[in-house]
């Protein structure tokens, strides 16, 4: 990860406190490594002409956004078939936005992007990484490149298969994994309306969610903003996606960078009694950079981690405290009773463990955790309330789709277990 351990120790091995909780830039840090195939050399000439400029209607949007960060958005829509076996036939939409280049006339084209997940939302990505494309990959790049973002096909604002934001925790379950039997059914019966509700409302699309179906309509997007070849940044499940443009497409590719590289093979096994997330071994990375994270809470300066000495035995005292019992109380903002669980402290965890610019806030919230859970110990307000942050409360301002664009583009891409008991 770039910056680890300089993120983790401020000016002379501080491990500062109140981080803020800016989970937009998870993992945005990360593309510094992979982008040197991006750079462009000084007084390089751009292209023997200039590039095309599309057949796209933009028009300004997100001024709300764009004015925090003094930069300026705009948003298009893309049609693109259903089914490309049936161009004519029926189309879906695909949701754009961009971040124009600052030298339109030395402009060299568009790098679109994709975050990964899948399902995770590209315009999202554009919006909150884009005012910082400046610092990461240096002022050329930014000023030489229109950034896009897009939607894929049935993920963000392309579709979705609930009306509205209530609908949709109907399918969602109240932990972020399951622990005892009982759990796992409830598990399962969201699992059910989910798919319930999108063969309802889904326009077919989850018959045509394929990593495959994207790319395609990458293509169909790489022409419409006048490129004649691709230049893409992908990460994590974005890296799979951009493997797989460059097989289906290899002379339309001028640059695909990819960082946080997925195992193409493991993604797509025909091996359907092992998950695909198991195949993949994302708990064994997971374990590792929690190893890494206690290493480099040890190693600042005594009281500069908040949760040092001894991270990692605490974390697993905490852990298995919270197996036990949840840790219950009062939040004292909203009055409203809280009860951390086992699954929310992991999960939170997990969560703050993908940008190392989080890592002090992880350490802090762990310590706070802690104080909370102690026997016969009354937490201040403000730790309970910090404590509190730990609870997935799943309000959002607008009705996100994740939880049915990952299942849809896992399984129409490899095989996986159907039963439950597997």
């Amino acid at each position: 990860m770039f910056g680890l351990a300089s993120s983790l120790t401020g000016a002379g091995g501080t491990l500062t406190g109140g981080a803020s909780r800016f989970r937009r830039r998870i993992m945005v840090f990360a593309l510094a490594l992979a982008m040197a195939a991006m750079t462009v050399p000084a007084g390089l000439p751009a292209t023997a002409a200039p590039p095309g400029r599309g057949t796209l209607h933009w028009s300004p949007c997100y001024k709300d956004v764009g004015a925090e960060f003094g930069v300026t958005y705009e948003c298009a829509q893309l049609n693109v078939p259903l089914d490309h076996d049936e161009p004519a036939g029926a189309q879906v939409q695909l949701a754009l936005v961009r971040l124009p280049a600052r030298d339109q006339d030395a402009r060299i084209g568009s790098i679109l992007l994709n975050p990964g997940g899948p399902g995770g939302s590209g315009v999202d990505f554009a919006l909150f990484f884009g005012p910082f494309a400046e610092f990461i990959w240096g002022p050329e790049v930014r000023d030489r490149f229109d950034l896009v973002g897009f939607d894929p096909r049935g993920v963000g604002r392309s579709i979705k298969c609930f009306g509205n934001e209530r609908q949709a925790l109907e399918a969602l379950t109240p932990f972020t994994f399951p622990l005892t039997p009982a759990e796992e059914q409830i598990r399962a019966d969201g699992d059910g309306l989910l798919a319930e509700q999108c063969d309802r409302r889904g326009n077919r699309i989850g018959e045509h969610m394929s990593t495959a179906n994207v790319a395609r309509d990458m293509d169909l997007l790489r022409s419409a903003v006048g490129d004649e070849q691709l230049t893409y940044v992908g990460l994590s499940y974005g890296t799979y996606l951009g493997v797989t443009y460059a097989n289906l497409f290899p002379d339309r590719v001028r640059s695909v960078v990819v960082d946080a590289v997925l195992d193409p093979h493991a993604w797509a096994n025909v091996d359907g009694q092992v998950p695909f997330s198991t195949r993949l071994r994302s708990d064994q990375g997971a374990q590792a950079t929690l190893d890494r994270f206690f290493e480099l809470c040890e190693a600042v300066a005594p009281g500069n981690c908040a949760f040092a000495p001894n991270p990692a035995q605490r974390f697993d005292a905490l852990a298995q405290r919270l197996l036990a019992e949840p840790v219950r109380f009062t939040d004292p903002e909203t009055g409203e009773p809280v009860a951390v669980t086992y699954q929310d402290m992991i999960g939170e965890t997990l969560i703050g463990l993908y940008d190392p610019f989080e890592y002090a806030a992880v350490a802090e919230l762990l310590a706070v955790l802690e104080s909370v859970a102690s026997p016969g110990t009354e937490a201040s307000p403000a730790k309970r309330q910090r404590a509190a942050q730990f609870v997935n409360k799943r309000g959002v301002p607008h009705y996100q789709n994740f939880v049915e664009s990952f299942p849809a583009v896992a399984c129409s891409d490899s095989n996986n277990p159907t039963d439950y008991a597997v």
